[in-house]
């Protein structure tokens, strides 16, 4: 077999900053112009749940159509590869504890209705699996891609960074300033442990699945409880900061040189799975 020659590095990575900021304005922009073409088209009433998601149903599927050509890039594709979950499989398991019980205080925190319509139930899951491909393949995928030749702390605090302030645009809408800030601080330490995931085992599927499930859960809620909402955000960050010290003790014995790092793979020489 040949082996894949990677393309030329392309703009994002040769300026990455800009172009990350590029595409995060173009984004915010393109649902600040769709919100406001709902709220004309609804003459300002709030219709329920499914007209405060309709700007992001109206602008995701074209996002997930360049997000998915990026992704199909020579030196991505291995990002949504079968053998990506290699990393997984065995004691490598253990990385997903965390996030699996994130997702149980995910549930209790707000409690989804299980008398939920059917239409709403696939819509929901539908657009949940729409913004998890399309924000794990554009901030963990290409973002971080990206940030690679700048050293992966770079590129994981950085796409983290851009996440979390990317939700800030929520305090435009209906949401009020206290549940944005908490979304922000949630977002914050959702993103740096995806990010790290990432890193750690060069897959983007399981992360696409995990951020779906979280979305389903709170898009099918009708409660939210900040106690667990805490509860999550510090276990997150703990999960966060044991992989962050692992990821130090580990880079002294697989230093890379900065102009040939990726985080399309990870940089690891000890393949031992459980190791982060």
């Amino acid at each position: 077999m040949e082996p894949i020659v990677n393309p030329a590095p392309g703009f994002g990575q040769r300026r990455p900053f800009l172009a990350i900021a590029l595409t995060t304005l173009a984004l915010l922009v393109l649902l600040a112009a769709a919100g406001t073409a709902v709220f004309v088209a609804t003459g300002g009433q709030n219709q329920g749940w499914h007209t405060q998601l309709l700007p992001v149903a109206l602008v995701f599927p074209p996002v997930a159509l360049w997000v998915a050509l990026r992704l199909a890039r020579a030196d991505l594709r291995a990002l949504l590869s079968l053998r990506s979950l290699a990393p997984f499989a065995g004691p490598g398991a253990l990385l997903l504890a965390v996030p699996l019980l994130a997702l149980l205080v995910q549930a209790l925190e707000v409690a989804p209705r299980l008398d939920v319509g059917s239409a709403r139930l696939l819509s929901c899951i539908a657009l949940a699996v729409l913004v998890g491909f399309v924000e794990e393949g554009l901030y963990r995928g290409v973002f971080m891609h990206w940030l690679a030749p700048r050293g992966l702390r770079t590129a994981i605090w950085v796409s983290t960074a851009v996440f979390a302030l990317t939700h800030a645009a929520n305090a435009f809408g209906a949401q009020s300033l206290g549940a944005t800030v908490l979304q922000i601080a949630f977002a914050a330490v959702f993103g740096y442990v995806a990010a790290s995931l990432r890193v750690a085992t060069g897959a983007l599927l399981p992360l696409m699945v995990w951020h779906a499930l979280f979305d389903i859960l709170g898009f099918l809620g009708t409660r939210e409880d900040n106690l667990l909402l805490a509860v999550n955000c510090v276990m997150l960050a703990g999960f966060g900061a044991w992989m962050a010290v692992q990821r130090h003790r580990r880079a002294p014995r697989t230093h890379t040189p900065r102009a040939h790092t990726s985080c399309a793979h990870s940089p690891r020489t000890d393949r031992s799975p459980s190791s982060a």
